[in-house]
Order: structure tokens, then C-alpha cells, then sequence
């Protein structure tokens, strides 16, 4: 985002991870707008495995912007 909270074109790099070790790729996109929007678990992504479920997991997106590259992670559990 811009210093005034608009969107600029980026590269992501999104992940799912457990015990810190990546367990799934959702890809790597270019943004042209800024923003990445796409559903887990359907349509051309896998759902997740069976085994999977009621598991904490971490779902981890990495942007490049601007020179400047920011992680975020966030919990997730397998329905």
C-alpha cells in the first residue's frame, strides 16, 4: 500500500505451513491492482487432505512492492 492506503502492483508468494516447514503451495502471483483475491480448497486448488483436519496450520503470504518485501502469517484450521 501506498503511505496514503492504496493498493500498487506486487508479487506474493503464499504458502501453507506446519511446525514452521512449508506443507502446500497456493502459489506465486503478480498483483497487478494490488490485491489477491482466490478461494483455498476449491477450484483449481487442492482441497486439503483429509488428515488434515482440525489441524493448526499456518497460511504465510510474502508481497514484494515498492522495493520493499513484508511476511505475514496467520493461523488457520482445517475445517
Amino acid at each position: 500500500m501506498t503511505s496514503g492506503g492504496k493498493p500498487v502492483a506486487a508479487r506474493i508468494h503464499l504458502q501453507i505451513l506446519f511446525g514452521g516447514v512449508p506443507v502446500g503451495q497456493v502459489g506465486r502471483h503478480r498483483v497487478a491492482g494490488g490485491v489477491w483475491q482466490e478461494t483455498i480448497g476449491r477450484g483449481i486448488n487442492k482441497p486439503f487432505p483429509a488428515r488434515a483436519k482440525g489441524i493448526r496450520l499456518v497460511f504465510e503470504a510474502v508481497a514484494r512492492a515498492l522495493g520493499q518485501t513484508r511476511k505475514a502469517d496467520y493461523w488457520i484450521v482445517v475445517r
